[in-house]
């Protein structure tokens, strides 16, 4: 057979395809009744074993109660992220510290000195007792143990809670020195100056009752200093508490998301009642339908594709020099055969619908090639890979169209050596293409014997 290519014209096999809609139709619903068949029986069977249906209530029961709590879980845990980033959000607003310009932080200090009059006596064994370390310590619980801040906080409009005041002052104990240091940071040079003048004031209206209840003494401001400096830690704990604020919205919008995906799906329900059964069922054929549409519709495309949507294409390859397709002969006429839906495809793909019958396609491929011989009374074999009957029938249809010459049907000259030997009595030979029988390698060797018998060749004469 010759290797030529030829091109795919997806207009024609698009057309080929979808005029076997029968067929396809046909495939749907055997898949359709197929996969709702198959539920039903399954479906039924649970509901007639009160055991297996028993286990299927129960399980159902379980998925249920989880899918109905779901909701209270999603909703809760969206609850504490809100919260959560409230709380949050509150600190970032109150917080001292989130005040402060991190490249730019103001920073003050003062040293608390006690003096409390402990002299040690040269050559006395017994000493007086030192009261400084008690001093300190009682200096030191009241900075530290709340009760400043509360002053502090009685005498500012700086903040209203502890919690900020503790995170902008500190306190170190020097029990060597018997000092007491007190630091202040803040977003400007007045806002230290307030927190450590509010310190001192503290500590003043604290003298009293330490140099009462613990022993007397005297205290000094000393060693006051004040200045700016670039702070990276203090910026890096600023991103790190505006950071969170923007992870939980990150979680918030995720976990919203997952209650919307809750709240869009429909509520499970028991699948084996007998009304739910059969609703499942027409689900699956109408799933199974288009899936076995489908499935059909690309067999036949590839099968066109392949051989038939291109069968004149392939068969003029196999010609050789002067041959041609002669013509069409209709098995039987498929006008009658139309349905509006074969219409509708015509129309679609702009074909025109053959209105030819059996007999009358046979008598035009005969007239034809009556006018392609020239001599009176020329006898014409007709050969074809089918069985002799079809193609007498055929013959015997040509025949009656045309006086001039004689149509004989040979039969198959691939197999049967009769058909050979009746051919070497005629000079002019057809060949019958049956385009559902006869695929293009059994018409191209058929080709290939009569050009080696020099054989004047026609063409072919194609039955669909």
């Amino acid at each position: 057979m010759n290797n030529q290519d030829y091109e795919i014209d997806l207009r024609k096999v698009l057309f080929r395809t979808c005029m076997q809609w029968r067929k396809i139709v046909i495939g749907a619903v055997a898949v359709a009744l197929l996969l709702a068949g198959k539920y039903a029986f399954d479906g039924f069977r649970v509901l007639n074993d009160s055991e297996r249906f028993a286990q299927e209530q129960l399980s159902f029961e379980r998925e249920h109660s989880s899918w109905e709590s779901q909701e209270t879980v999603l909703s809760s845990k969206i609850e504490n992220l809100e919260n959560e980033k409230a709380r949050q959000e509150e600190y970032n607003e109150k917080s001292l510290i989130m005040a402060i310009d991190p490249l730019d932080e103001y920073y003050g200090s003062f040293s608390l000195y006690i003096d409390s009059g402990y002299k040690v006596v040269p050559g006395m064994s017994m000493q007086n007792i030192d009261y400084t370390g008690r001093i300190l310590s009682a200096y030191s619980r009241f900075l530290t143990g709340g009760e400043l801040y509360e002053y502090m906080l009685a005498n500012t409009n700086l903040t209203d809670e502890q919690k900020y005041l503790k995170e902008v002052m500190s306190f170190s104990v020097n029990q060597d020195a018997a000092m007491i240091n007190v630091n202040a940071y803040g977003s400007s040079a007045d806002q230290v100056q307030e927190l450590l003048t509010l310190a001192k004031n503290g500590i003043a209206a604290k003298y009293d009752t330490i140099n009462r209840t613990v022993d007397d003494h005297r205290y000094s401001i000393v060693n006051e200093v004040a200045y700016s400096y670039i702070n990276y830690d203090l910026q890096d704990t600023q991103k790190k508490n505006l950071d969170i604020v923007a992870e939980y919205n990150t979680s918030i919008q995720d976990v919203n998301l997952q209650l919307q995906e809750w709240q869009a799906q429909s509520e499970p329900r028991f699948q084996y009642t007998a009304s739910r059964i059969v609703k499942l069922a027409i689900k699956k054929a109408i799933l199974g339908g288009i899936v076995g549409a489908v499935v059909v519709f690309c067999w036949f495309a590839v099968k066109n594709v392949l051989g038939h949507a291109f069968y004149e294409d392939r068969l003029e390859m196999c010609f050789g020099s002067g041959a041609r397709i002669i013509g069409t002969v209709f098995k039987s006429s498929n006008m009658n055969r139309q349905f509006f839906i074969d219409r509708i495809i015509y129309r679609l793909f702009g074909e025109s619908i053959s209105r030819q019958s059996f007999e009358s396609s046979c008598a035009l491929a005969g007239s034809t090639m009556a006018g392609m011989v020239s001599g009176a009374d020329t006898r014409i074999a007709i050969i074809g890979a089918a069985e002799i009957g079809t193609l007498n029938s055929i013959v015997e249809k040509m025949q009656s169209s045309s006086e001039r010459c004689r149509f004989d049907a040979v039969g198959d000259i691939l197999q049967d050596p009769n058909a050979v030997n009746s051919l070497s009595s005629y000079d002019v030979v057809a060949v019958a293409a049956f385009e559902k029988e006869n695929d293009i390698d059994q018409i191209s060797r058929q080709f290939e014997l009569l050009r080696a018998w020099n054989k004047n060749i026609l063409g072919a004469v194609i039955v669909k």
